[in-house]
């Protein structure tokens, strides 16, 4: 039991020092106000259902995962880059295939 202690405060100790800055490389850049986005979000707030924006970090660029429909099992979620591109889908009633290049 004392041997489990010690190693979960120790992984403890060791996440706080690991953990990075909250700040997002291109926070400074209009990524944070996009028209294309605010338009999600009012669509998001004039529905009954709930809704999520999430902004993250994915390969050193910041990106948005959008789900307008948290309650929906068949809902359909979209992750898209500052510029609102969308580079990924997740759920959906039908599932989706990755692009492939041609």
């Amino acid at each position: 039991m004392k041997t489990t202690s010690v190693l979960l405060v120790l992984l403890l100790v060791i996440c706080a020092f690991k953990c990075e800055n909250d700040s997002f490389p291109d926070e400074s850049s209009s990524c944070t106000a996009s028209t294309w986005l605010q338009a999600i979000i009012e669509n998001a707030q004039q529905n009954t259902s709930k809704a999520e924006v999430i902004r993250y970090r994915y390969k050193l660029q910041t990106v948005y995962y959008v789900n307008t429909c948290i309650d929906c099992p068949d809902g359909l979620a979209l992750v898209y880059t500052c510029s609102g591109q969308e580079i990924c889908k997740f759920g959906g009633i039908a599932g989706f295939k990755p692009r492939t290049k041609k």
